[in-house]
């Protein structure tokens, strides 16, 4: 998706990715993670039973909750993309697979935001798509009511 290139006719409107507020959580744990992990090696180093073996392995016990616990949900987050042009909306969920929505914007009938999310009704009767994590909601929704208004 990072190569999109809009049809013959069609001009991008917005194109923004998860908000950076989001990815708040998961630095405030990894920072308890890292505190408490090196207050065990601190406590490891200084025991009779440690060596060197203990100490490395418990770095890298550290080390794997750290990716796990930050570096994967910011990989996954920062993944998320919307993408709306005059024609039609492109959304790309949080996850490593290219998998994506593409809705066009004639088939929209109803957006509502609520919270810091985006909700669209469609005309197809599918239930509604939620779009949460992203900036700007407010100036998001309206280009999609102006923009799927009218076109039948």
């Amino acid at each position: 998706m990072s190569t999109f290139k809009p049809a013959r006719g069609e001009r991008l409107l917005v194109d923004v990715t998860t908000r950076f507020s989001a990815l708040t959580f998961p630095l405030l744990e990894a920072i308890a993670l890292t505190g408490v992990s090196w207050i065990v090696i601190g406590w490891l180093d200084t025991s009779v039973y440690a060596g060197i073996d203990v100490h490395n392995a418990a770095v890298g016990i550290w080390a794997i909750l750290l990716a796990w616990r930050l570096l994967w949900p910011v990989a996954r987050a920062r993944r998320q993309r919307l993408l709306i042009t005059t024609h039609r909306l492109v959304h790309r969920e949080a996850s490593f697979s290219e998998a994506r929505i593409n809705i066009p914007l004639a088939n929209i009938f109803h957006v509502q935001k609520k919270r810091r999310r985006i909700i669209l009704h469609t005309r197809d009767g599918a239930p509604p798509l939620i779009l949460h994590t992203l900036p700007r909601t407010k100036r998001i929704a309206a280009i999609i009511a102006t923009y799927s208004r009218g076109r039948e």
